[in-house]
This record gives structure tokens, C-alpha cells and sequence, in this order.
């Protein structure tokens, strides 16, 4: 469960790049447009930015999730709305449901930037703890620069 949900995690913030292009095609239907839609600007900038409102919102509730019920359950809990928002911009039918799915992946991801790092610091090895804590952004970045 960890692993698929910060796949899911890395995948976030880069996932408007190469969307966008394929939402602004002239040939995008959407049910709540009878006709073709063509993406505004202001309609392209909420897909874009609306992550980080969500995850300024999920960093708290991560931390006080993972207080009350543990790190690892936390992480489990927290697998669901990624799901649910993943799955919300995967059927979206309207712009609105894309905005409100990327708000809930933002939510799931603001808490587990979080609870993440803790959870590997405390189950590694002291060892190889800074390579492993470190590692959690590397690939984020990695995930980034690839994609």
C-alpha cells in the first residue's frame, strides 16, 4: 500500500504537463458542455494550481491523523482519497471534477509529505536512515525531471 500510494504521490505534481496539452485539443467533450470545450486559461490555471491548496490543508491533518492513529495506518488511510481523487479526474466529466479531484490528491499528498519521511525514519536502520530519508525527494524529483 505504501509503495502504490506515493507512486500515486510523485506522480501529482507533474501530472498537468503532459494533460493539459491533450485537454486543450478542440475535440474535448465534456457532459456538462453539449459541444466541444475548449479549456479557458482561468480553467487551466485552478487544474494546474489547486494541488497545494490541498495539500496546505492535508499537511495539519496529516499530522494530527498520524498522532491519534499511527504512522503506517496513517499512510493507509490517507491511500483512499488519493484513490478517490485519482479516480474523480480519471471520469471527469467537467472541469469542476477535475479541479475537485486534483484538490483531493492534493489533500492525500500534503499529508503524506508528511507522515512519509517520519514513517521511513523510524522503521530504518539508523545505518542507512539519511540515505533512505533523503531518497523520498530525490525520487520526487527524479519523477519530475522524467516525466
Amino acid at each position: 500500500t505504501e509503495i502504490y500510494t506515493l507512486s500515486l504521490h510523485d506522480a501529482l505534481p507533474i501530472w498537468t504537463s503532459p494533460a493539459l496539452p491533450s485537454l486543450r485539443a478542440d475535440n474535448v467533450t465534456f457532459a456538462t458542455f453539449p459541444s466541444p470545450h475548449v479549456l479557458t486559461l482561468d480553467e487551466e490555471s485552478w487544474i494546474s494550481s489547486v494541488v497545494p491548496l490541498g495539500a496546505a490543508l492535508g499537511g495539519p491533518l496529516g499530522g494530527a491523523l498520524t498522532d491519534s492513529v499511527g504512522r503506517r495506518t496513517c499512510i493507509c488511510i490517507l491511500t483512499f482519497p488519493f484513490i478517490v481523487g485519482w479516480m474523480a479526474i480519471y471520469l471527469a466529466q467537467s472541469v469542476p471534477a477535475i479541479v475537485a479531484g486534483r484538490f483531493v490528491t492534493g489533500v492525500s499528498a500534503g499529508g503524506l509529505s508528511l507522515v512519509a519521511p517520519i514513517f521511513v525514519g523510524e522503521i530504518s536502520d539508523p545505518g542507512i536512515r539519511g540515505y533512505l530519508a533523503a531518497g523520498f525527494e530525490l525520487m520526487v524529483c527524479v519523477g519530475i525531471l522524467f516525466m
